[in-house]
């Protein structure tokens, strides 16, 4: 089943000159708390346009999550919908964690010259994501078949199903990495939770992209102003 989620551009659109930056989520990452709320805030205050991407069950009332394909999917419809309604202006792919590696993943729908952002970026989800399950609410997707109510974080139950499993298990974008024609800047933070072996690679595969790092964690809020440290860093 295909969900249609909100997707709009946030602060003023003055002319075709000015760049949309086109926020993409990590695990769970929505607009109302936390990172992206505070992010989104930042671009708008500082009078840039930004268009954020939403993925189905980020949200407290949505039950079922999507896998990385219907994430991959619904990224390269919204980034051709954007296209189609601004041509002339560039866009700015700004992704977190989870979000980088998808963003990645739809590298060949991009404009050569998209800036790619990415901050506290995960590359290897089938390692990241799949451990937060239990290994028998997974034994149970496949013996019944049947979606599952799983915990999924410390405070949050969704709906997982053998698509979602399979699909964090088959996700891989190493491979690829060396084919992504843009250009990737990575804010590393220095006290991140994800194993440093994900920017590593990053930085390793990827032709083009440069690397800053950032004193903070992986949320960018160990201090008042990480954020708009970020942000100032961000803006093209």
């Amino acid at each position: 089943m295909i969900h249609e989620v909100p997707s709009k551009i946030f602060g003023h659109l003055r002319d075709d000159s000015q760049p949309i930056y086109m926020i993409v989520p990590g695990f769970l990452g929505n607009y109302t708390q936390g990172f992206l709320h505070k992010l989104r805030s930042e671009l708008v205050a500082n009078d840039h346009a930004v268009y954020t991407v939403t993925f189905y069950g980020h949200e407290d009332h949505e039950q079922k999550l999507w896998n990385p394909i219907e994430m991959q999917d619904h990224l390269m419809r919204e980034f051709r919908g954007l296209q189609n309604h601004y041509p002339k202006n560039k866009i700015v792919i700004v992704a977190h964690s989870q979000g980088c590696a998808i963003a990645l993943a739809c590298h060949k729908v991009f404009d050569r010259d998209t800036k790619i952002i990415l901050t506290a970026p995960a590359v290897f989800l089938n390692e990241i994501i799949l451990p937060r399950i239990d290994i028998t609410d997974i034994d149970h997707i496949f013996s019944t078949q049947d979606p599952v109510l799983c915990k999924v974080s410390q405070k949050k139950v969704k709906l997982l199903d053998q698509p979602w499993v399979n699909a964090y298990k088959n996700f891989m974008i190493t491979d690829d990495l060396c084919n992504v024609t843009q250009e990737c800047h990575i804010f590393y933070p220095k006290n991140d939770i994800i194993d440093k072996k994900n920017v590593d690679t990053l930085t390793s595969l990827l032709p083009s992209s440069h690397i800053t790092n950032i004193d903070s964690n992986h949320w960018f809020d160990e201090h008042p102003l990480d954020v708009q440290k970020l942000v100032k860093n961000i803006v093209v």
